[in-house]
């Protein structure tokens, strides 16, 4: 995952997962789909991302900037 601007962290279903943006990498997940979350100071996006195997899948994540 990558966020513009960087420095945003990242939920999976509500949970911080210690990782923070530029770029960060969740492995080993099931298959199935999730509900991913970056935050930054301003504002939280959360999109559904689904993992199937063996595929590696980025995801941008773009907030407003003033």
């Amino acid at each position: 995952m990558t966020s513009e601007p960087a420095g945003a962290k990242i939920y999976l279903y509500d949970r911080y997962t210690g990782l923070v943006t530029p770029p960060a990498t969740i492995s080993g997940l099931p298959i199935g789909t999730y509900a991913i979350g970056l935050s930054s100071e301003d504002e939280t996006l959360i999109r559904e991302a689904t993992v199937l195997p063996d595929t590696v899948v980025t995801y941008e994540f773009r907030f407003k900037t003033d």
